[in-house]
């Protein structure tokens, strides 16, 4: 099913094994055994798209790449394949918790946010701690709320169509989203 280049549908194949590490309960785990093919989608010529999307698809291509290049950043956060959005979500292996890095060609700015659903255990640890993320960010933390999250941002101001600015606007992701990951782990773990 995967090897169809056209499709819009990918596949995957999960082994399921049951972990028990001493006396805990057992825990199941993951092992991906087939996965979608995306080198053959890539080599499609992709004209989907406006022109912002298409340079957001460039942006976060070029953000991918030089963050392969960060050991420090490549050894905390797993990259995911770059899309066609102004976000890029970075998983914290916990539950309803997560990093998230955005750019906004209308807003002209760069944002890194800290999101909690409502619902994840660490929801009251990490609103009651925005004192800390602000002391470990040294900037000051924008907070937005909506039904099913809360967010926790930093910010910068930055032009995305301004192609030079690009690996400063990375730099800044990276060590934004580093210090905000070390910050929330030093009051959920």
């Amino acid at each position: 099913l995967n090897e169809t280049p056209r499709s819009t549908i990918g596949y995957f194949l999960l082994e399921i094994e049951a972990w028990k590490i001493g006396e805990s309960e057992p825990a199941p785990k993951f092992n991906i055994v087939e996965s979608p093919n995306d080198w053959a989608r890539s080599m499609i010529p992709d004209s989907e798209g406006t022109e912002v999307t298409q340079l957001y698809l460039r942006y976060w291509t070029s953000f991918c790449s030089c963050a392969e290049n960060d050991a420090s950043f490549r050894s905390v956060f797993k990259l995911r394949k770059p899309l066609r959005q102004n976000w890029m979500d970075f998983a914290l292996g916990r539950s309803g918790v997560w990093l998230s890095a955005a750019v906004s060609e209308w807003h002209r700015r760069l944002k890194v946010s800290a999101v909690v659903s409502v619902s994840s255990e660490y929801y009251e640890a990490i609103c009651t701690n925005v004192a800390k993320l602000r002391a470990a960010l040294r900037e000051e933390i924008l907070e937005g709320s909506g039904k099913q999250m809360k967010t926790f941002s930093v910010t910068k101001d930055f032009d995305v169509y301004d192609e030079k600015g690009w690996p400063d606007a990375f730099s800044w992701y990276a060590e934004n989203l580093l210090k905000m990951r070390q910050a929330i782990f030093d009051f959920i773990d």
